[in-house]
């Protein structure tokens, strides 16, 4: 068993996009039913009330890094928050960075 597969939350370090990797961590630790694929408001509504509640995106990295426990459960929330992260990214206008 490889260090992703003991810690779900591991696999987000090799994510390429750091909005993908805060997304699908935001999503780990949010309420939505591992998944779950809501509409846009309603899904910008949960992952703005997981991120309040465990103190903002880092909180959500760090609890999302501790894995929750070593579960197939685990392992198959990380691969559903991820795959929505990429799928809601990908839909979501993101703002321009000022020059």
């Amino acid at each position: 068993m490889d260090r992703t597969d003991a810690n779900p939350g591991a696999s987000l370090a090799g994510e390429r996009d750091p909005v993908v990797a805060a997304l699908s961590a935001v999503l780990f630790t949010s309420d939505l039913p591992t998944g779950a694929r809501p509409a846009f408001p309603g899904a910008l509504a949960e992952i703005r009330a997981a991120a309040r509640r465990h103190g903002g995106v880092g909180g959500c990295m760090e609890r999302a890094a501790d894995g929750g426990r070593d579960s197939a459960e685990a392992r198959r929330r990380m691969e559903w928050a991820r795959e929505y992260a990429r799928w809601f990214s990908a839909r979501c206008p993101r703002r321009a960075r000022p020059a």
